[in-house]
């Protein structure tokens, strides 16, 4: 690259020129620089590693992660710094996703950017189970024009402590029936005239008012088999979610936050850990039971999660809460029937 002579020219205003009705007089000056070039070299081939994403200079690395105490399933946010002499804005950062350290996370994106001689990553990620203890270190291969050779430059790993989520037992809430005790009618006896009450009671009415009371147990019994114990320990847990996504949405300050409380409700309703429905396409997983009435809640929920996404990660609007909860207690409901 060849850089010809260049000339500055300015000029200076002498004392005691100045008027109000005269232009001061100027002197002028100028200097120039000599021509020069630069010698551009190619980045050699030889000893190039196949991770390199083509940056050039010397850099440092610094990483900071905004949780350390989490729940298996949620999201936590690892920031990635890079300053230094370097084409900041020109080389590739890691793909976390390509890296075997990280199989023990779901990689959800990446937000990118850079200001003068920084870069900086902010990755979104979720630990997967409590076997996770520490985000591991985040490689970038880089041209060390000074040495004239490809250096390695990692982050610390971080500590992480990862806590199982809750999951609950439905036991026979999905297609396995509850068996109930079984009515013995060899426990009932009946009633000798010795021991009719000194009210004069008979041992008939006794006996039709203890086979009464039977009867109307198993009609009742039949109708809490039918339509579910309201007081079950499954109900219970059931209607706490459904009050805890209505606290989660109304404090969730992004869609983030809000896909989150969606993943902890879905899971309480199936049985499952929270983080199975992360990625998870609802439409796919309804068709497995063959419920028309299901693949249509599946059908909405599908739409709700996809709207989420689109916000947290690209320029989408987020749905408004009504709608998250409609599209989720529809689902449920179906689930449950």
């Amino acid at each position: 690259m060849e850089f010809p002579q260049s000339t500055l020219v300015f000029a200076e205003a002498l004392e005691g020129s100045r008027g109000m009705l005269r232009r001061p007089r100027m002197r002028e000056y100028f200097a120039s620089a000599v021509p020069f070039e630069v010698e551009v070299l190619p980045i050699p081939e030889a000893g190039r590693p196949f991770e390199w994403g083509g940056a050039v200079g010397t850099l440092k690395a610094d990483r900071r992660l905004n949780a350390r105490d989490v729940i298996a399933g949620e999201t936590i946010q690892l920031e990635v710094t890079w300053t230094g002499m370097a084409n900041i804005e020109f080389f590739d950062v890691p793909d976390l996703k390509r890296l075997t350290a990280f199989e023990g996370f779901r990689i959800l994106g990446q937000d990118d950017s850079h200001l003068g001689m920084e870069r900086r990553v902010v990755y979104e990620l979720v630990p997967l189970s409590s076997e996770v203890t520490q985000v591991p270190s985040v490689p970038l291969w880089i041209f060390n024009a000074e040495t004239e050779a490809y250096e390695l430059i990692e982050t610390d790993p971080v500590p992480l402590r990862v806590a199982e989520a809750e999951v609950l037992d439905l036991g026979g809430a999905f297609g396995e029936e509850e068996q109930g005790e079984k009515l013995d009618l060899r426990d009932l006896h009946d009633w000798s005239s010795e021991q009719a009450t000194s009210s004069g009671v008979g041992s008939k009415w006794i006996f039709g008012g203890l086979l009464g009371s039977v009867l109307g147990w198993l009609l009742l019994r039949g109708q809490v088999r039918k339509h579910g114990d309201p007081d079950s320990r499954v109900r219970r847990k059931l209607r706490r979610a459904d009050r805890k996504l209505r606290k989660e949405l109304s404090g969730a300050s992004d869609a983030r936050q809000s896909a989150v409380a969606l993943y902890h409700y879905l899971a309480v309703q199936t049985g499952e850990d929270s983080e199975a429905w992360v990625g998870r396409d609802p439409l796919v997983w309804a068709k497995q039971l063959e419920s028309p009435d299901l693949l249509e809640a599946a059908t909405d929920l599908k739409n709700v999660l996809r709207a989420l996404d689109e916000a947290a990660y690209h320029s989408g609007s987020a749905p408004d809460r009504s709608s998250i909860l409609k599209a989720a207690q529809s689902f449920a409901k179906q689930v449950a029937a």
